[in-house]
């Protein structure tokens, strides 16, 4: 009976010993998992933000590329095109806290947003009919769009088409330009001939970041996570 007993009041002690580090494992768990929720919940709108400024980049540096090309009707032989090149490619107006405006013209059928334009420039085609097809694009930060601060684009400057944002999550656009025979790069107040631009260096600041991080003369700041910084040379630069 003794030992019955010892037995029963050992297993009963493992038993309690058992439901006691299930508990504090239990709540251990929920202390991981709430961490977890909040990490995440940190995390999404960094994460989500980078997304967007990749993808705004990458739009970004095709437009870019775009400026100041040349795109005759089918009609017309690539290499003879009637229309004359387009200069400035691009150009850019400093925008105050939210960065610079972007300008860019370039011959298409297409807008930045995708839209068919109807009116513009006109080349001549070889049957002596006339082709609309420039684009004149203003690509800006706003932050007052509607779902919080964007990358915008107006598809025709001051026309009639109205503005609409590419991209969420970015804070401000700050531009520097290369120019023809110089090795520096100049802020966009600092140039003067915009014909002479051959390359673009763009700095996105995304939710959360300063534009004090971006690149500039003499800084030797390291990037922050929240600005994405992209060179593109123009097609058809300088």
């Amino acid at each position: 009976m003794r030992r019955s007993a010892a037995s029963s009041g050992f297993l009963l002690a493992d038993a309690c010993i058992a439901l006691a580090m299930a508990g504090v494992l239990a709540l251990s768990a929920a202390s991981v998992n709430a961490h977890l929720g909040a990490a995440r919940s940190a995390l999404e709108p960094a994460l989500q933000a980078r997304s967007a400024g990749s993808a705004a980049m990458s739009w970004l540096g095709d437009q870019i590329r775009q400026a100041g090309a040349v795109v005759p009707p089918e009609t017309v032989d690539a290499k003879r095109p009637v229309s004359a090149p387009l200069r400035p490619a691009l150009s850019a107006e400093a925008a105050g806290g939210a960065g610079d405006r972007l300008i860019i013209h370039h011959e298409s059928r297409t807008d930045c947003l995708g839209n068919t334009r109807v009116s513009g420039q006109s080349y001549v085609d070889a049957t002596r009919e006339p082709r609309v097809l420039t684009q004149t694009n203003h690509i800006y930060v706003s932050r007052s769009a509607s779902g919080g601060p964007s990358l915008m684009c107006d598809p025709d400057g001051p026309g009639s088409a109205n503005a609409q944002a590419f991209s969420a999550h970015i804070e401000a656009l700050r531009l520097r330009f290369r120019l023809r025979d110089s090795n520096d790069w100049f802020e966009t107040a600092a140039v003067k001939h915009w014909e002479a631009v051959q390359a673009v260096e763009v700095c996105l600041v995304l939710s959360g970041g300063t534009a004090e991080g971006c690149p500039s003369a003499g800084s030797s700041r390291l990037w922050s996570p929240r600005l994405l910084v992209g060179v593109f040379a123009l097609r058809n630069g300088g």
